[in-house]
């Protein structure tokens, strides 16, 4: 069941929120919805911006530098 909420924001924030929702084609209740039900429901921390892109390409496992740089050029 939706319940109304009032919120007092920046007006630079709600402009710019409105920009993105229109341009995303979503309703500025839908985003912030959708941003506090990621940050309620979070177990572990996301990753963003740079670090999200970065995330994954170093693998978990440790690696020797050494023994992968006689392999790439032998």
């Amino acid at each position: 069941m939706n319940k109304k909420l009032t919120l007092s924001l920046d007006d630079q924030v709600i402009r710019k929120a409105k920009a993105y929702a229109k341009i995303n084609n979503v309703s500025i209740s839908q985003l912030v919805e959708t941003y506090l039900g990621e940050v309620i429901n979070d177990d572990e921390p996301k990753l963003t911006g740079v670090v999200a892109e970065l995330a994954g390409i170093i693998p978990d496992q440790e690696y020797d530098k050494m023994e992968y740089l006689q392999n790439k050029f032998s």
